[in-house]
């Protein structure tokens, strides 16, 4: 099922539910994606872990740590994993059924996630999801319409946006919880554009993949493993420091 279909199904449970097109009036639009966009922002310093459903029904999860801030995505192929010491890919080796992991110096000058991983992976991350957001509101043509429902047990607010130009994704449907976590987001994002690659090569074409997400449990907590690679896993640490050990 879609996540257009979950959101009607979960609309229809929740008497509060509204659905208000924004097109005509600007202000309302800004004012709206910017809240979500605020709320998606102030989360990045929060603790906490999220389950999600994926397009295909398999789980993945995401957890945030801060003081320093730390940054884990498993998906049923592999794990991703940033903190300042390192950025982290692992893969599930099919023969084997063993994760073999990879071992980066983190991205500078600042902690960036590996959005093309991530999409590829048929996952969103918040920040980027902020972008789409802040686009929105900046572009006059764009058509949205919003509801309030309910996604694992919490309150959340929902967009629909279509029509949305220069941007990673052109219609998309996302939710975020009062507390600003990441509820939900379907639609098809152009990576190349995700990661702001405006090289203008014809003859690679365009690639895009199909994200499609829905949260299932959230909890303010963290495992103290979460940002390590699996126990069984081959680790090769393409560091400095490492060869230099």
């Amino acid at each position: 099922m879609g996540i257009v279909a979950i959101l009607l199904v979960l609309s229809g449970l929740v008497s509060a539910c509204q659905a208000v097109d924004l097109s005509a009036g600007t202000e309302d639009r800004t004012q709206l994606a910017n809240d979500l966009a605020g709320r998606l922002d102030q989360a990045s310093q929060k603790i906490y872990t999220a389950q999600y459903q994926l397009s295909g029904g398999e789980l993945s999860t995401l957890v945030q740590g801060q003081r320093p801030y730390r940054f884990a995505y498993s998906f049923p192929g592999g794990q991703y994993v940033l903190t300042p010491e390192a950025e982290m890919i692992c893969t599930i080796r099919e023969n084997a059924g063993q994760s073999h992991c990879e071992i980066f110096p983190p991205p500078t000058p600042s902690l960036t996630t590996d959005l093309r991983s991530l999409a590829e992976a048929g996952f969103l991350p918040p920040d980027a999801v902020v972008d789409l957001l802040t686009a929105t509101s900046l572009d006059p043509e764009a058509q949205i319409e919003y509801s309030d429902t309910t996604i694992a047990g919490r309150h959340a607010t929902c967009l629909s946006v279509s029509g949305l130009r220069d941007a990673a994704a052109a219609n998309f449907q996302t939710c975020v919880t009062t507390e600003g976590l990441l509820a939900s987001f379907s639609g098809t994002v152009n990576i190349d554009l995700l990661v702001g690659d405006t090289n203008d090569d014809t003859d690679s074409g365009v690639e895009t993949t199909w994200v499609d997400l829905l949260l299932t449990q959230q909890s303010d907590t963290i495992s103290p493993d979460a940002f390590d690679p699996p126990a069984d896993a081959v680790v090769v640490d393409n560091r400095p420091s490492a060869s230099r050990s």
